[in-house]
């Protein structure tokens, strides 16, 4: 009964502040009417982590109290920079602004263009979605709000690493990378899945499709993800009123959660290249899709499990 009565009154909320969702959803229907694609896509490939930072903004909507100050100029502010946003976003490909961008990285010696470009687009939208709330809700109510734009910064704050530091450039986060790849050996051979080879990052799958190499450096090992994630949940765990200790515990049990899956995230490539196909194309397609397909429920999950049990 009151997990009912909960959701009934977040529910007459949403009613009562649903039109928040317009501003905040005008550059998403941009980008689907005008790159529709790139939303499906993840790193530097598309806007995907737009949809993610969205709903861990739906989780803590849910469980807020915040309420919305209405005035004529705050009105204003989010039409404009509502506008603003919007005609950015449906500028990146019809006016050819990832292409200028583009140039402007080529200008300054950037290695990782994709990167570089779709960083620009996540510093955008973050910087949006933190005005829009501020001015809706105040400035005070961001900390009841924060998870969406931590993951937003922490996306443009590493795909700038990874376009000014490209491959193996940052030690520390590819040191990582081979004990990633050390459980992903362990799966294959554990499922007899074929036979794999593993020489530092350099992964060598030999299956019933045929041979298959590829090297995995830390932004595509995942270790962005983990990193960020990390940070999210230790936002949530600050929120609850639980001892030290119980978020120390709940906090070092998600870090190996998530170290875990992403172990299962790399060893479900492998798992496609070596039983579905090996070609490079259909491979970066699933590549593009596969991590955060695998990391959104988890983390969903755990952080609603976490809430449910602490309360």
């Amino acid at each position: 009964m009151r997990i009912i009565s909960t959701i009934d009154l977040q529910l007459k909320r949403f009613k009562e502040e649903k039109y928040i969702l317009v501003p905040i959803l005008a550059p998403i229907l941009v980008i689907a009417i005008t790159d529709f694609r790139s939303l499906f896509a993840i790193w530097n490939q598309g806007r995907g982590g737009f949809l993610i930072a969205l709903s861990f903004l739906a989780l803590e909507f849910f469980d807020s109290k915040i309420r919305m100050k209405r005035t004529f100029r705050r009105n204003l502010v989010i039409v404009l920079i509502t506008l603003v946003t919007s005609v950015y976003f449906g500028s990146t490909l019809l006016f050819g602004v990832h292409d200028w961008l583009s140039r402007v990285g080529e200008g300054f010696g950037v290695t990782l263009l994709p990167s570089w470009v779709i960083m620009w687009d996540y510093v955008v939208f973050s910087a949006f979605l933190m005005i829009i709330l501020a001015v809706r809700y105040g400035v005070r109510e961001l900390r009841s709000l924060f998870s969406a734009n931590v993951y937003l910064t922490g996306m443009a704050v590493i795909l700038s690493l990874d376009a000014l530091f490209p491959f193996d450039t940052l030690g520390p986060l590819q040191a990582i990378v081979p004990l990633l790849l050390g459980g992903v050996r362990e799966l294959v051979t554990l499922f007899q899945l074929g036979q794999i080879g593993l020489t530092e990052n350099i992964l060598t799958l030999y299956g019933s499709e045929g041979t298959f190499s590829f090297a995995v450096f830390w932004p595509s090992a995942g270790v962005h993800s983990m990193i960020i994630y990390s940070l999210i949940m230790l936002i949530f765990l600050v929120k609850l009123d639980i001892s030290a200790f119980k978020k120390i515990i709940f906090l070092s049990a998600g870090i190996i959660g998530t170290f875990a899956v992403n172990v299962f995230r790399i060893f479900l490539l492998a798992a496609y290249v070596l039983t579905v196909s090996t070609n490079p194309a259909r491979f970066e397609e699933f590549h593009n899709v596969a991590g955060e397909i695998v990391f959104l429920p988890w983390i969903m999950g755990y952080i609603f499990f976490i809430y449910r049990l602490a309360r």
